[in-house]
């Protein structure tokens, strides 16, 4: 009878509030078990689950802390991207490069010897006669584009009956550039009271 009153009211005990941590002495019995104390008796349990559980969440919150360092890391490098700010401005300029426009005419492929004037000789209705000369555009920095014109025709009948043209009409002298061209005077077979002439003969350089 006694003993089942012992029983009875050893069940009725709530131990997890009379249980509490036991001081043990024995280093390598802590670390291999869990140790508390009822009614001043120590009792101690094997703590491997509950040492292997410290660890993992320890390591979950290390990795978890590392997670979040990268994240903050990240979000200041683009905060720094997209912070940055760009800005132009723009300068105006001008200028000027000093050209000049010149043409020279020489009787020579070298030009060398400089060509004022032309001499056609004699000439017979329903003939023609030509005359090689040389253009170079001596000129500073300036192509010129070549036309030839005459005028101040004496007398001013022959203007007609006698023509002079060229082989180099448009054509284009970049500087320092040369070039031959071929006058061809053409003598009409009707020409009548015509014994002599004279003509300019321009011809000129445009940029």
């Amino acid at each position: 009878m006694k003993t089942h009153n012992l029983r009875k009211t050893l069940r009725s005990i709530n131990f997890r509030k009379l249980a509490k941590p036991a001081v043990v002495k024995n280093m390598k019995l802590m670390k291999r078990h869990a140790c508390f104390s009822v009614f001043g008796l120590t009792r101690c349990i094997r703590s491997n689950v509950f040492v292997r559980r410290i660890i993992t969440a320890k390591l979950k919150l290390s990795i978890i802390t590392a997670i979040i360092a990268l994240v903050i890391i990240g979000l200041a490098f683009s905060i720094t991207t997209f912070s940055a700010v760009t800005t132009s401005t723009t300068l105006a300029s001008s200028g000027t490069v000093s050209t000049s426009a010149n043409l020279a005419v020489y009787a020579d492929s070298g030009c060398t010897q400089p060509l004022s004037s032309i001499s056609w000789g004699t000439l017979t209705p329903g003939g023609a006669i030509t005359q090689t000369i040389y253009l170079k555009n001596t000129s500073n920095g300036l192509s010129l584009t070549l036309s030839m014109t005459t005028n101040s025709w004496s007398p001013t009948s022959a203007n007609g009956p006698i023509t002079i043209t060229w082989d180099q009409e448009g054509t284009i002298l970049q500087p320092a550039q040369s070039v031959a061209a071929t006058l061809t005077l053409t003598v009409s077979s009707s020409i009548s009271d015509i014994t002599g002439f004279s003509v300019n003969i321009s011809i000129t350089g445009t940029n």
